[in-house]
């Protein structure tokens, strides 16, 4: 891809039937229809025009779409495949801009690069400051964010190790007051071991930050009208 553009490319396996190009199909996740006009076979630097594909091909499709890792795009409606599987976050840090004059390329650049799942996101719910706190399965994930944020997008960083490595999803067994269609869960209420922290995921799911096994196993019996879940829900 030409960096000096920042266009994007999403690739694609055809599952069944015929792709062509220029069809309209349906983004469940969204409730979206999307024209799909700039399909591409990608070799190196190379870029080849798909007007067709059948099934077992993987095709490019460049442009700034609002694709997901796993999402489904089909003619018809009611079908979704299995969300892709996620794993749980095994260590954290935060994520600093060191440069006020690239706030916008470091937005930018982050807000992609968490698209693609190079590493997950998660928010606070006591915090007042702004620094996005990142998880990954490992400290790989996190040289392969920080080389891509200032490779591509001109948005050098600095990471802070935290000091949790485990995330633990709560749901209340029997909530009392249900959220409504499109709303956040209501906070729930927690006993918090020392050293843990309430937080909230890239989809708004709670979930608790611990520093070790022992800690997540005090805060499940301290709180028993609680489901805790290694992973998110509907993972």
């Amino acid at each position: 891809m030409d960096p000096k553009h920042r266009d994007h490319a999403a690739f694609m396996r055809i599952v069944s039937g015929v792709f062509q190009r220029d069809m309209t199909v349906l983004q469940p996740r969204t409730g979206k229809r999307l024209r799909l006009a700039n399909s591409k076979r990608l070799f190196a630097r190379e870029r080849e025009t798909v007007d067709e594909a059948y099934a077992g091909d993987v095709v490019g499709i460049v442009g700034n779409y609002d694709f997901q890792i796993g999402d489904t795009l089909a003619e018809q409606t009611g079908i979704a495949f299995d969300e892709m599987p996620r794993f749980a976050p095994e260590t954290f840090a935060f994520l600093h801009n060191t440069s006020a004059s690239n706030f916008k390329r470091f937005r930018e650049g982050l807000s992609q690069l968490l698209k693609e799942g190079v590493a997950q996101s998660y928010e606070l719910a006591d915090s007042v400051a702004r620094v996005p706190l990142l998880g990954a399965v490992g400290t790989l994930q996190f040289d392969v964010l920080q080389y891509r944020m200032e490779t591509e997008y001109g948005a050098p960083t600095r990471l802070e190790s935290a000091s949790w490595s485990l995330a633990r999803w709560v749901v209340e067994k029997n909530p009392t007051t249900a959220a409504r269609a499109g709303e956040a869960a209501p906070r729930p209420k927690l006993l918090l071991p020392t050293g843990s922290t309430l937080a909230k995921d890239m989809r708004g799911a709670w979930v608790v930050l611990l520093p070790n096994e022992w800690t997540a196993r005090y805060f499940e019996e301290k709180n028993p009208e609680m489901e805790v879940l290694p992973l998110p829900p509907g993972a």
